[in-house]
């Protein structure tokens, strides 16, 4: 199962056995709760630069039919708002002002184990995907990405996490 998009590397030579364990541990933690969601209705998304927010945020609703979009700038903004908020996914910048998406993303697992959270950044370093991966990030999705596939990237990721996403959405 190939969750860096955008990257050459594969989960397998990411970690040793990491196709199945991450399979194993994606659905181990959220199947559970998100069987009966076809998509996620509520995405956080948490970035930095706001023309990057306001770019993915356009393009989870108009491709993947999201409803809410909960936008944050930085880490600790990020962190109130999946307290209160309780996002289905979020999309999460590696490089942020005043921190690092890496501790953030352990903080948000740390507030919820079940939290599915995919990193998207410009960052494209091994080490960077091997400690999102170890971190537990549900995917790693490259910036420089083009849209459409952006949008089969989290398309792919909704429907192991969520179920089915829609499919007759347009891609913006």
């Amino acid at each position: 199962m190939d969750r860096v998009f955008g990257c050459d590397y594969r989960w397998a030579d990411l970690l040793p056995g990491a196709p199945e364990y991450f399979q194993l541990a994606l659905h181990g933690r959220v199947s559970k709760l998100f069987n009966a969601m076809p998509n996620p209705a509520k995405i956080l998304i948490v970035d930095d630069e706001l023309h990057i927010r306001k770019y993915l945020s356009l393009l989870v609703r108009t491709s993947l039919g999201v409803s809410t979009v909960i936008e944050a700038a930085d880490g600790a903004t990020a962190l109130t708002l999946y307290a209160s908020e309780k996002p289905d996914m979020v999309l999460l910048d590696i490089n942020l002002i005043g921190g690092s998406g890496l501790e953030v993303l352990g903080q948000l697992l740390q507030l919820d184990p079940d939290a599915v959270v995919v990193m998207n950044t410009a960052v494209n370093i091994r080490r960077s995907v091997e400690e999102a991966v170890e971190k537990g990030a549900s995917g790693y999705i490259l910036k420089d990405t083009p849209q459409e596939e952006i949008v089969a990237a989290l398309r792919e990721i909704i429907n192991d996490v969520f179920g089915d996403a829609p499919s007759s959405a347009s891609t913006a």
